[in-house]
């Protein structure tokens, strides 16, 4: 995932983070001006049904917890 730094990413664990890929280390990823999606709408559409943009600047992600990723477009 080094090579995604700078990226706007989508990381899906038991939630949906998206957010600017910022550091990723050993452990865990971090994220730039993340949001968690509660509801994603069809998956061919831009956007998501309803996300939320509350969490803190910087936020980590362990790499365990991690099923799937991409970069959005």
């Amino acid at each position: 995932m080094e090579n995604l730094i700078g990226q706007q990413v989508q990381v899906w664990c038991n939630y949906i983070y998206t957010g600017k890929l910022v550091e990723v280390n050993e452990r865990y990823i971090v994220l730039e001006d993340a949001s968690i999606v509660y509801k994603t709408g069809p998956l061919d559409q831009k956007g998501w049904e309803y996300s939320q943009q509350v969490l803190p600047k910087h936020w980590g992600v362990c790499f365990h917890a991690i099923e799937a990723f991409a970069v959005v477009e």
